[in-house]
């Protein structure tokens, strides 16, 4: 997933969309874009942080998808906020308009207006989230297009490693067996995920698995278990 957070230098183009009583600061846009060229909403929420000496107690956040905008947290302490967000929208935050200050001057009323400070804006902190692991290996291979060449890969008591065709169905057939015993067959890709075969038991000296499919180049591993043993092959996806 490509990950991206642009700074936008101008915010007065948010006025007429946003309330009046603000001022807004720091515009930005947090953009991500999927392998396959989609802009997918996220299954969890994407959690932002942003630090800045212009943020006080009760700036607002808000996200802007075209003319309509949403509140996605007030801040609570001076100089950081935190916010959640699914999609991926135009961020600005918004501070509120100090009321004027009425003071006394030789018995008539004077509205005197505080001093206004500007002030560089600080860097924008992205707290980035944990990327979720690629899912590169498919259980139930489509039969259309590119994907319906079978290969057939067999795993013999010698082997070690074998190299396996990306984007095609594969077959793995365990040879060189010992009938009428349980076998525990798993693949580990680089993600750490595991897909568990059904345990199988041959009635021959082969048995061939259900049909799988590696989406990306890698190495993977196949254990194999019987009993108290086991041994592992490794599978490089080309």
């Amino acid at each position: 997933m490509d990950f991206r957070v642009f700074a936008l230098s101008d915010s007065s183009t948010l006025a007429s969309i946003l309330p009046t009583n603000q001022t807004y600061i720091l515009p930005t846009i947090v953009s991500w874009l999927a392998a396959d060229g989609t802009v997918p909403d996220a299954t969890i929420p994407l959690t932002q942080t942003i630090t800045s000496s212009q943020i006080r107690v009760g700036t607002t956040a808000y996200a802007i998808t075209g003319t309509r905008f949403t509140v996605l947290g007030v801040a609570t302490q001076d100089g950081t906020i935190t916010i959640s967000i699914t999609e991926d929208p135009l961020i600005v935050l918004g501070n509120p308009i100090p009321a004027p200050i009425e003071s006394g001057n030789n018995g008539g009323n004077v509205i005197e207006k505080p001093p206004v400070e500007v002030v560089d804006p600080d860097p924008i902190v992205i707290v980035k989230p944990e990327p979720k692991p690629k899912t590169t290996i498919v259980t139930s291979p489509l039969s259309s297009g590119s994907l319906s060449r079978l290969v057939n890969l067999p795993i013999s008591p010698k082997s070690t490693s074998v190299w396996v065709m990306r984007r095609s169905n594969t077959r793995l057939t365990l040879v060189g067996l010992t009938s009428r015993t349980s076998l525990m067959v798993k693949v580990t890709n680089a993600y750490g995920q595991v897909y568990k075969f059904p345990t199988v038991k041959p009635k021959g000296t082969s048995v061939s698995l259900p049909r799988i499919l590696f989406l990306e180049p890698g190495v993977n591993t196949l254990t194999i278990q019987s009993g108290k043993s086991s041994r592992v092959i490794k599978l490089s996806v080309r």
